[in-house]
């Protein structure tokens, strides 16, 4: 979202939390990307153990 210049606070104050959450979503995501690569490099080690 683009905002013009002079926009009202609240109108800004909108876009930021906006982002934030979207940002926070993204991580989330990557997040659980993340654990799942792990528990099948964890799977493997243990297969490669045993």
């Amino acid at each position: 979202m683009t905002l013009p210049q002079g926009a009202p606070m609240q109108d800004i104050m909108v876009a930021l939390v906006n982002a934030i959450n979207r940002q926070s979503d993204m991580i989330l995501q990557q997040n659980k990307k993340f654990e799942q690569h792990n528990q099948r490099l964890e799977s493997q080690s243990h297969r490669i153990d045993a």
